[in-house]
Formats: C-alpha cells, structure tokens, sequence
C-alpha cells in the first residue's frame, strides 16, 4: 500500500462502514449453508454465507474464482467476507466472486460493517447480464474493485477501496452505478472503458491516484456525482456524445475538475428537472474546465477559485452558454475564458474577479455576445486572434491594473468586429485597438466613455 493510501485508508472505511451499515438489513435471510473456495451456487437458489470464505488460490481444481454465481442464483454474504491468498507461490490470485450467468443477486443482508470481497484479483467480476449487486464492499484487491463486462447490470450501494486497479471498471452497456463510492484505488474510481448507455447517479470517486472518474467510449450518462482529491483529474471525458449533468469536481491540486478531449459531449443541468445545475469545478489545480475537443457544449456551469483557468477551450466550434467564471487564476495571471480555438460560440456567460482577463480569445472567427466580464484584474474582453465578433457585450469595471482595459485588440491582429457593446469604469481606458487608425478592425456603436485611438466607435 502506498503512503499516499495509507494516510486516507481510516477515511475510506468510515465511509464505508457508514455506508453499510446505513443500508443494511433490508433483507430476511434463508438459513445458512456451508460455502467453501471454488464453489458455483445455482443456477437458481438462495444462499448464504455462514462464515468467511478463504482464502482461496485457484482451488479447487485450479478454478479462477474464490465463488462463482450462475443464473438467477442470489448470494448473501451475510456479513461475511470472501478473501484470496497467493498460498502456492504462483504470483497469482483468482477473481473473488464472479457472476457468470443472468439476473443473479449478490447483498449484503447483515449489519456488519466492510462486508464483502478482498485480496482477491478483481474483487466482483460480473461477466453476464441484468444482475444486481449491493451493499458490498471490495476492497484491497490487486486488480478491479468491481470488473461489468455483461450488460444491463446494476451495482448499489457499493464500496471499491483501495485497488491496485480501477474502484470500478465498465466494459459493457446500459449499466446503472448508483449510490456507490471509488476511492483510493490505484487508477480511478470509476472508469467506463467500453460500453454504451451506461449511467453513474449519485456516486463519489475521491482520493484515486488518477482520476475520480474516466469516461472513454460513447454515449453514457454522469448525474449527480462528485470527484474530491484525486491525483489527477476528477473528470476526463475522452468518448464522444456524454451527457454530464450537476456533477462536482473539486480539489484536485494537479489536474482540472474537468478535461473534455472527446467531441459533442454536453455538460449542463437537466431540462426536465426545474432548478438543476449544471457541473461545478472549484479549488482544483488546474483549470476548472479544459476544453480539447470539438463541438461540445457547455450550459450554465461554475468554475471558481481554481488555480489556472476558470474555462479553457483549444477546441473548436464548441458552444458555452451561462456558464461563470469567479476568482480563477490563483497562480496570479489566468483568464476567466480563455478562448484559443476556432469558431467556437460564448453567449450570456459571466466573468468576475478573475487574476487576469474576463474573456481571453486568441482563436479567429470566434462568436461572443451577451457576456459580462467585470472586477477582473486585468481586461474584460482581450482579442489577439483575428476575424472574431463581438456584439452586445458588457466589460465594466476591470481595474485590477493600472493598464486595465474594458475591449483591448492587441496589435498585428485583423478582421475583428466589436459592435454594440457596453464599457465603462475600467482602469486604463474602455476601448482600445492597438492597430492605429481603425483600418483593420471594425468599431460600430459601443457605448464607452475612454477611447484610443480616437475612430473607435
């Protein structure tokens, strides 16, 4: 176990003790029956531990799996543990307990807290599909916590602590994490590597020596978790077409609360929920939000208080709606927006209080209107890209130097348009084009009270 683990393992089974016991005695037990290593329990039946089993190294008859659990079988640990042990000196351990069948059930019916499967290879290898498994705790395994190949699946409830592997590896489709905690695994804590229509609600990635959680294949859901203090990032999000809504990512002093290098995914709240948020980022080490991929959209998130960036995007054609960027920048010189890719789209979004610029856009034919940047230690709106629009913006108040400027178009840069846009009360001066005589950029109707040079309009 590394140092790092070794300070947070207390933390880590309180949480999981808490969490079991809480949950547990929902269900009545049949009467107990002798379970030994290498049994298969079903197809069919109900059964229950009457004592731990192990430690099992690939007996009998060199099987691969402490217990394995066939269909429609259902396995109550009853407040005992499955544990594995290299005894021969192979190096090798087999799987804790495997389910290799459809619409099983492994539970945990008694109140006995850390109730479930260790020192195993994976801890819980589903292989089939539509089974459920809850109220376990997987813990000091040398591969997964938790290993879904089948599909349909549903874990509740669950605890994934201190893996050398992922807290919880998905290889399948449309199966439901809920309620479940990853953390302190040697990866991440929830890792969706292959799979479609997969959904984690309401789960807690935190402390993992690699991100909270890592999303690489399509379509899959996130809602409502959280990622604290992993070693990396708290969301990476390398597949196309996810959908993230009101999840938090904080305190992760060397990565980003979320990095999207994947295309077309959406982090924003829930339409049909009134009231719900988007995703937060705050505290982190990085930027609260990096953007690498193409047309994603990002809708009414909050990055603040992280030490880079609040949002930045090197992608392109993305959109960001709403989103606020607050007091980013702790290093003492990042943007609330910093805009360095192509044609993306910045509507009614809110900068304050940033180190450095509101909104920094170094990209060309990028679209900006309705923002707000305001209190920010250096510009509101800085542009040093070419062909870029901004219209019915608002930079006020930006005096955090004594060369603060509301719109600022640094030299050698062309094509821009600043029409219909609101500047006032900012340090240097409201407007500013860095390009002489107003030849290469267009100034129509902003409202303003200091100017340089004199054309500007």
């Amino acid at each position: 176990m590394s140092k790092k683990h070794a300070m947070r393992t207390g933390f880590s089974l309180a949480i999981a003790i808490f969490s079991l016991v809480l949950i547990g005695g929902i269900f009545t037990p049949v009467q107990a029956v002798h379970i030994a290593c290498g049994d298969t329990l079903g197809p069919g039946g109900v059964h229950v531990l009457d004592s731990s089993v192990g430690p099992c190294d690939n007996a009998p008859r060199n099987r691969k799996f402490a217990i394995r659990v066939k269909s429609s079988a259902k396995l109550d640990l009853n407040g005992f543990t499955v544990f594995c042990q290299d005894t021969n000196g192979d190096g090798r351990r087999p799987d804790g307990i495997v389910v290799r069948g459809n619409m099983a059930e492994i539970f945990n019916s008694a109140p006995t807290p850390i109730s479930g499967v260790t020192t195993c290879k994976d801890g819980v290898f589903i292989r089939g599909n539509k089974n459920k498994v809850n109220d376990i705790t997987s813990f000091f395994n040398a591969g997964n916590g938790f290993a879904i190949a089948g599909n349909g699946n549903e874990v509740t409830g669950a605890t994934s602590l201190d893996n050398d592997g992922d807290g919880f590896l998905i290889n399948g489709n449309l199966n439901v994490l809920l309620a479940s905690f990853g953390t302190e695994n040697g990866f991440t804590g929830f890792r969706i590597n292959r799979g479609t229509g997969n959904l984690l609600q309401s789960t807690r990635g935190d402390f993992n020596e690699q991100n909270g959680y890592q999303i690489r294949s399509n379509s899959n859901g996130l809602e409502f978790n959280v990622a604290d203090n992993n070693g990396a990032n708290g969301f990476t999000i390398i597949g196309d077409r996810n959908i993230l809504i009101g999840n938090e990512s904080t305190g992760h002093t060397a990565g980003d609360g979320f990095t999207v290098p994947g295309n077309r995914n959406e982090l924003r709240p829930d339409p049909n929920i009134p009231g719900s948020s988007g995703n937060s980022a705050s505290n982190n080490g990085g930027a609260g939000f990096r953007i690498d991929g193409n047309r994603n959209i990002l809708k009414q998130n909050d990055a603040n208080t992280n030490t880079e960036e609040g949002f930045k995007i090197e992608g392109g054609r993305n959109t960001l709606q709403e989103n606020i960027a607050l007091s980013n920048g702790a290093n003492g010189f990042e943007d609330g927006f910093d805009i360095e890719g192509n044609a993306n789209i910045l509507r009614d979004n809110f900068a304050q209080a940033n180190t450095r610029d509101g909104f920094e856009i170094s990209g060309r034919d990028n679209f900006a209107t309705g923002n707000t940047a305001r209190d920010n230690g250096q510009n509101g709106f800085s542009i040093s890209g070419d062909f870029n629009t901004l219209t019915l913006n608002t930079a006020n108040n930006n005096i955090g130097q004594s060369f603060s400027i509301g719109i600022r178009i640094e030299q050698f840069f062309v094509g821009n348009n600043i029409s219909d846009n609101t500047a006032t009360g900012n340090m240097l001066r409201d407007l500013q084009d860095e390009n002489g005589e107003c030849t290469s950029n267009t100034w129509i109707n902003n409202t303003f009270v200091t100017k340089d040079p004199p054309c500007i309009n």
